[in-house]
């Protein structure tokens, strides 16, 4: 009687196993080889997904997408977009979209479910999203590239000894400056989405309502600016408020106004510099009733120097304390005395989403030696080749110059 209960048992748990064995759960969705990506440009995106399963030889025989424009609508009977139905193949790896067309800067949904190689149908997998970029140059619609104005820069700092190329001596170098951009906005009624396209041709970093937004560094990715350039977008629905806004963007040379280390040979006119920097900017809003609004760069925002009196990828930076600009960035702040932006149309053929990951600070290093050096000097020794900056905190007279010179060993 013990042996019947005991193989009674084993057989229950063969069986409990079995069924078991037989689930299917779905990971890694993802669009365009990303997961819920927000800068989807492709008119045709591919989807792709993984499934887990116990056992051996599993196999996909089959598998059936929707695509919606709402998560209400993601279902058999209303997906608004693509139904592929079922479809047999066990391909799971970049398919192809193959619904309605897709619009620009709208969000999408989408779920996925598979057959295996005994005909059984697993569940919908989670669903996932994409969203749509610009897709074309022309739906930036009235924003425009603005750049500096004038360089009123009067800092003794913002000057730097450089040689290049067959020069015998060096030379007292400028280069471009640092553009501050500001600009306010109030919108009309409650946002309920707010999405924003933003391309610098220079690094840039930007603010709203004082607040750095996103946590990106040295955005955009340089390019050969003359044909293609990267533009980033952020979804700033929360940055917003519900009465006046302040926009700030710095833009530094990056590669695109490099006019100090690309010299050839001190050659009058001849740069491989594509000029001054710029930046243009496009924020999309949508209120709770549906209807739309634009904020985005023009002839009507103000432009000025500030602490950062040079600026280049090579050569470093300079910042003159002296010359900081408390709560330009925020809607308390007095431009008056700052000047008009200038409206320009750089030579830039094509502006693409920025797909790739962006860079990004991943952690601070305390310092594992300091010391003073046989001339003098102080020497702080992070006991890694790093990739980042240096966060320091002084006193000392105003005027006082600290120089810090970054080498590896």
């Amino acid at each position: 009687m013990l042996n019947k209960q005991f193989l009674i048992a084993i057989l229950l748990f063969a069986l409990s196993h079995q069924i078991v064995a037989q689930k299917l759960f779905f990971d890694a969705l993802t669009c365009d080889a990303q997961t819920n990506p927000t800068a989807i440009e492709s008119s045709q995106p591919s989807f792709s997904w993984v499934v887990k399963a116990s056992g051996f030889n599993r196999s996909q025989s089959a598998y059936q997408i929707l695509v919606a424009s709402s998560i209400d609508k993601l279902n058999e009977k209303e997906a608004d977009l693509w139904n592929s139905n079922k479809v047999t193949s066990s391909k799971s790896v970049y398919v192809k979209y193959g619904g309605k067309e897709l619009k620009p800067t709208q969000k999408y949904y989408w779920k996925v479910k598979i057959w295996d190689e005994k005909g059984q149908v697993s569940n919908w997998s989670s669903l996932a999203s994409f969203r749509m970029e610009l897709m074309d140059t022309s739906n930036w619609g009235d924003s425009k590239w603005i750049s500096l104005n004038k360089d009123t820069r009067t800092s003794p700092h913002r000057f730097r000894k450089y040689k290049v190329g067959r020069m015998k001596e060096p030379e007292m170098v400028a280069g471009h400056a640092a553009a501050y951009f500001r600009n306010e906005f109030t919108p009309q009624k409650t946002i309920k989405n707010a999405q924003a396209y933003i391309c610098g041709l220079g690094y840039y970093e930007w603010y709203i309502n004082g607040k750095k937004v996103g946590d990106h560094v040295l955005d955009p990715a340089p390019s050969n600016y003359d044909k293609q350039a990267y533009y980033v977008n952020y979804d700033v629905t929360k940055e917003l408020t519900s009465g006046k806004n302040a926009i700030g963007i710095v833009v530094g040379n990056s590669f695109y106004g490099q006019d100090i280390c690309w010299r050839r040979n001190k050659v009058p006119g001849i740069y491989s510099s594509y000029g001054q920097p710029s930046v243009r900017l496009l924020i999309k809003v949508t209120y709770d009733d549906g209807s739309q609004a634009n904020f985005y760069t023009d002839e009507t925002w103000k432009e000025s120097t500030g602490p950062i009196v040079f600026n280049n990828v090579y050569g470093g930076d300079t910042y003159d304390a002296r010359f900081e600009i408390p709560n330009w960035n925020t809607t308390n702040y007095d431009d008056a005395q700052w000047g008009k932006v200038k409206v320009i149309s750089p030579e830039v053929n094509k502006i693409s989403a920025q797909q790739f990951p962006p860079v990004r600070k991943l952690k601070e290093l305390e310092p594992q030696k300091v010391f003073q050096g046989t001339d003098g000097n102080w020497v702080v020794d992070f006991g890694q080749n790093i990739a980042g900056w240096v966060k320091i905190n002084v006193k000392g007279e105003k005027g006082q110059l600290i120089e810090i010179i970054t080498t590896e060993a």
